[in-house]
């Protein structure tokens, strides 16, 4: 696995002054080897070439330090929807944690029974403390990806897999589909491509297309409720489908959902689809919305894959 953090500003802008003081130095030997110090004509324009040369650095590292600037502010604006989405989750990660908790109790008491008996059967108190480890850890990796979403930090892109990502959010999610009365139908296609991303920031991205889906459902019977999550390799492409059977979205609003502060809910902010379109360009990919078949609506990303020839491809798997 590598490890390619997306962003090095201090790397481009060192290398944006190596060129520039290159290219300065270069014209000044010329200068001088043409013996053009000889000439006013020919002095005034070296004099003018490094003026301008200069003020185009200082112009592309100002830019650079505002794309710069502008990624951070991006970033604390996902963070900020991430622990946003965690509050609306608040009930259903609760419920996640309780399980396993309630599971350990379980199997503490049956172990302590075990143990008190006038003959103890030590198989039942090594399988029930075996019981207690697994409950233990599944509490502590529900945990992990709380913190995981919870916590601020810069992306970070990795060789991943689509799937496992999808199913991390799924485990985040399962009981908030519970509790809307969604039947969920999972369909991951077996493929071993990677994809370069981010997992929280991804993970980010479903979870929020998920809730979207969930809320556009609760207009519907609950016999009606139906939610499809696939994936598929399409064109050298990762793709993701978050299909909902609710009342769908009218035509004319499908060009403007990913525009930042366009909501179609009473409540909403109108971000959440904005910054999920941001994070997909982050990754390079593509994210769309269309009227399903029907009834309902299907949202879409695709993520260019890793090819054989990719840097780091290798050392990925």
């Amino acid at each position: 696995m590598t490890d390619s953090p997306v962003k090095k500003p201090a790397h481009a802008r060192n290398a944006v002054i190596v060129v520039a003081l290159f290219c300065m130095l270069l014209m000044t030997t010329l200068f001088l080897y043409q013996g053009g110090f000889n000439r006013w004509e020919s002095t005034s324009e070296l004099l003018c070439c490094l003026t301008l040369l200069a003020a185009i650095t200082f112009l592309a590292l100002r830019c650079k330090q505002t794309e710069e600037a502008l990624c951070r502010v991006q970033a604390q604006l996902a963070h900020v929807t991430r622990v946003t989405s965690l509050g609306e989750l608040a009930a259903s990660i609760a419920h996640e944690v309780n399980q396993p908790l309630a599971a350990i109790t379980s199997s503490a008491q049956a172990c302590r029974n075990w143990l008190t008996r006038e003959e103890p059967d030590l198989i039942e108190v090594h399988q029930s403390l075996e019981r207690i480890i697994a409950s233990a850890n599944r509490a502590s990796e529900i945990t992990r990806r709380v913190r995981a979403l919870s916590h601020k930090c810069d992306p970070l892109r990795r060789d991943e897999s689509l799937n496992d990502i999808v199913s991390e959010a799924l485990s985040l999610v399962r009981c908030e589909l519970a509790q809307h009365q969604i039947s969920p139908e999972i369909e991951l296609a077996v493929f071993d491509d990677l994809v370069s991303a981010d997992r929280v920031q991804l993970q980010q991205v479903i979870i929020n297309l998920i809730i979207n889906a969930c809320q556009a459902m609760d207009a519907v019977y609950a016999s009606q409720r139906t939610l499809l999550i696939r994936t598929w390799v399409k064109d050298n492409e990762a793709v993701l489908e978050v299909t909902d059977q609710g009342p769908g979205i009218p035509v004319d609003v499908l060009p403007q959902l990913f525009t930042p502060f366009f909501t179609t809910k009473e409540n909403g902010l109108g971000m959440g689809l904005s910054i999920c379109r941001s994070i997909i360009d982050f990754h390079e990919g593509r994210i769309w919305a269309t009227r399903a078949n029907g009834q309902g609506s299907s949202f879409l990303f695709a993520l260019p894959i890793r090819v054989a020839n990719d840097p780091g491809y290798a050392a990925a798997i």
